[in-house]
């Protein structure tokens, strides 16, 4: 049995070995987060839950390989003992804090945004970006937006400049203005499908709340 063109004895293997040679090889693209206690892996364009236990599979698809298919070392419980020396790991040992804790950093279906520069770039592990957009930037004006946003506002350009200047600061997450914006009037003016348009961009970056959740009493917003 060869690793790295050099004769590797199943003497030498153990679980820390094991542990090691996955680190090697997918240390950039898994994490372990501990808050949730899931594992989390890069896709290529963001880090998503692993649902399907395809770290476990990966584990014990390098077992069998550097073990050569021998028998003591093909069992759930050295698999499932790798897994878990995996999960202290300096490499991947995470806390729900280091996702998506970039400012102004915004992921998109085609890459990351950089909102300060309005850059896009290609999507990268150490970003830690979990949650994406609906659709990816576009160039040219969005006309038909434009027109509706001319129309709710009674063909208002300052208020049409402040409605666009909220949502960019919803792409963000700078909390600094310490903003609840509220959008009122009488109905058929707009208001939902502009609600309901933003929060479809948005998508993963957006939640829905209830009115009891603002009211006197209910203990928690989540």
């Amino acid at each position: 049995m060869l690793h790295n063109g050099q004769p590797l004895g199943t003497q030498q293997l153990s679980e820390d070995r094991f542990a090691r040679e996955f680190t090697d090889r997918h240390g950039d693209i898994s994490r372990f987060c501990h808050t949730s206690g899931k594992w989390f892996l890069f896709n290529g364009n963001h880090w998503e839950t692993d649902g399907t236990k395809r770290v476990n599979y990966m584990v014990r698809e390098i077992i069998r390989e550097l073990s050569a298919g021998a028998t003591s070392f093909n069992k759930s419980s050295v698999i499932n003992g790798v897994e878990k020396m995996l999960q202290s790991q300096p490499t991947h040992s995470v806390e729900s804090s280091y996702w998506d804790a970039h400012t102004y950093l915004l992921g998109t279906p085609n890459g990351t945004v950089d909102l300060k520069t309005g850059d896009l770039r290609p999507a990268c592990p150490k970003d830690a970006i979990t949650k994406v957009t609906a659709c990816a930037p576009e160039e040219g004006s969005p006309a038909t937006w434009l027109r509706f946003l001319d129309e709710a506002t009674g063909h208002d350009p300052e208020m049409v400049r402040y409605l666009q200047q909220i949502c960019g600061y919803a792409l963000t997450g700078d909390t600094k203005e310490h903003a609840l914006f509220f959008v009122h009037g009488h109905g058929g003016n707009g208001k939902s499908v502009f609600l309901n348009t933003v929060a479809g961009i948005l998508a993963d970056e957006a939640s829905r709340v209830f009115r009891r959740q603002f009211q006197l009493g209910y203990a928690t917003i989540s």
